[in-house]
């Protein structure tokens, strides 16, 4: 496998391009073996939080739970966003993001019994706080892989208990090309894949 089929990947998978992985079928969304097609042509998910009754239960008409009660998987995001000093672990925002995920899978509403939530990842450091609409991943210096992948490890450790649970995660997204950014990103599949065999990383 060249390094180009690791890292493309991670860098065109923005929500638009997870949504065409819904309509397309099972083999867009299998670039290799170990990744498994849970997103298929009857799939239909949203980027965002998806608002699903518990199992067992009738949406009450007209409610959210019943809008969504068709959709199959949700996109979360996990924002790093932060300067490049900033801890993960204790930002009071990145936490709740990552325990809503974690308590949603754990009570049933976002697995019931299969895979329903791909969780992205946004590890690039912010640069323009608190406003962020320019980012690392797009343009300017970035700092090393193993510096990315311990801002990861930070999260992944607190996603932990529902890994088995997950689609997959996506290492950010509308990743650019350019500045050494798919040597990050073939770095840090890299990474995730040796700690997380069985996990789908986009």
């Amino acid at each position: 496998m060249t390094a180009i089929n690791v890292w493309k990947p991670a860098i065109v998978l923005g929500a638009a391009a997870l949504a065409y992985i819904g309509l397309v079928g099972p083999k867009a969304s299998t670039r290799r073996g170990d990744e498994l097609p849970r997103l298929t042509a009857n799939a239909a998910g949203v980027y965002g939080e998806a608002f699903w009754a518990p199992a067992g239960t009738t949406p009450a008409p007209g409610s959210a739970e019943e809008r969504d009660a068709g959709l199959t998987f949700q996109i979360r995001n996990v924002f790093i966003r932060a300067p490049v000093e900033a801890d993960p672990a204790t930002n009071p925002s990145i936490n709740q993001d990552i325990s809503d995920v974690v308590a949603e899978i754990k009570n049933g509403l976002a697995y019931d019994p299969v895979k329903r939530t791909l969780v992205r990842i946004d590890f690039w450091e912010c640069t323009n706080p608190p406003a962020c609409d320019t980012t690392v991943r797009v343009s300017g210096p970035h700092q090393s892989a193993d510096f990315y992948w311990a801002r990861m490890q930070k999260v992944m450790k607190q996603l932990e208990p529902v890994v088995p649970r997950l689609i997959g995660v996506s290492l950010s997204e509308e990743n650019e090309p350019n500045g050494g950014r798919p040597t990050v990103l073939d770095s840090l599949y890299g990474l995730v894949k040796e700690k997380y065999p069985d996990l789908a990383v986009y």
